[in-house]
């Protein structure tokens, strides 16, 4: 049955368990660099490689779902190769598997 994810404004990420009922929540926390990037997700894209993004108001996650982990990548002003922005809302996918990315500037 597998499972729901929902993003929350003020929660985290939350991953609902359709067989169980259970949920689980991933957070942001301040002491763990390698948690939720922040408390608000704005969106959450799963891409061909059925890798799992998380768009929050700190950038974007790469998360490991074995592990529960997450990747972040942010906004860095002396790398004109980052984020224009870390609130990062649509994603897309093009055909050669690059992804698009938006952000409030």
């Amino acid at each position: 049955m597998g499972y729901i994810w929902i993003g929350t404004s003020k929660k985290g990420l939350n991953r609902l368990d359709r067989k169980t009922g259970e949920f689980k929540r991933y957070n942001h926390s301040d002491s763990d660099p390698s948690s939720l990037g922040h408390k608000r997700v704005r969106n959450i894209f799963e891409d061909s490689n059925n890798t799992f993004w998380v768009c929050t108001n700190a950038g974007l996650n790469l998360m490991d779902r074995k592990k529960g982990t997450f990747k972040h990548f942010q906004h860095e002003p002396e790398n004109p190769q980052s984020l224009s922005n870390n609130r990062v809302t649509p994603v897309a996918e093009a055909a050669d598997g690059s992804l698009w990315l938006g952000t409030d500037s």
